[in-house]
């Protein structure tokens, strides 16, 4: 066993990793340890309800992942899931990042989707999550105000939450603020320090936002997911490579 993937076995917490498996998933699935808890991750409550739709397998959901070492190996993670969560594939909560989900509210999370270090989803209402995302370091992703405004003109207080879509293939830029009611279409690339805050399907696949609030500023452009085609890059332009085959 190469001494990478041997430090990173002894990172995983045995008995929180069991713990969530055979308390939340069916036999049939627990089994097979889907689920996987690194140490100094809290978990705050599980009173909710962990699904895991389609083809189950060893490790597809990681937390607290320590893999990210640039951000240090010390930062706590908190998982707290009181609604309902449903994981349709491959997703992984780097370190220092954070769960919640409040009761009577749903997030659904597609396949191959990275949640970065010190980021935050929040869901309060209904979160869908697509495909093959990135959000990345220092984000943070909530459908809710957490408190109620009221207009001092007519008295009147509207909803606090409001559903959250992030299409499949979207690239979540660092320290981007993704609020209530924001909708993005496939391929999206979003750039730091943005604040999303609407519905931009509108603006269809391939846009390139950034800003406060974020507007489209380019099209045409499509984050490259694919390591082997990242690697050739990498090579080409004489960059550390981080792909390892």
């Amino acid at each position: 066993m190469k001494l990478k993937k041997l430090l990173k076995f002894t990172n995983i917490s045995i008995f929180k990793t069991l713990y969530v498996n055979f308390k939340k998933l069916p036999f049939s699935q627990a089994i097979k340890l889907p689920i996987i808890i690194y140490h100094r991750t809290e978990i705050a409550s599980l009173q909710g309800i962990i699904k895991i739709l389609g083809k189950v397998k060893t490790g597809m959901i990681q937390f607290n992942n320590n893999s990210e070492n640039h951000l240090g190996r010390y930062h706590w993670r908190r998982i707290e899931i009181r609604g309902e969560a449903i994981f349709t594939g491959k997703v992984d909560f780097g370190v220092g990042s954070v769960l919640y989900v409040r009761e009577c509210a749903k997030i659904i999370l597609g396949d191959n989707v990275k949640v970065m270090g010190k980021a935050r989803v929040l869901c309060e209402e209904n979160i869908v999550i697509g495909n093959n995302v990135r959000l990345t370091h220092e984000c943070q992703l909530t459908d809710s105000n957490f408190h109620y405004i009221r207009n001092i003109m007519d008295g009147s207080v509207e909803k606090c939450t409001k559903p959250i879509r992030i299409g499949n293939n979207n690239w979540i830029g660092n320290r981007t603020t993704i609020a209530k009611g924001t909708v993005t279409p496939d391929f999206t690339i979003v750039g730091s320090n943005s604040l999303l805050n609407k519905d931009y399907s509108s603006l269809g696949n391939y846009s390139l936002l950034a800003g406060i609030p974020a507007k489209k500023i380019a099209d045409g452009f499509e984050r490259i997911f694919d390591e082997i085609i990242e690697h050739e890059y990498n090579v080409k332009f004489g960059r550390y490579d981080y792909f390892r085959k």
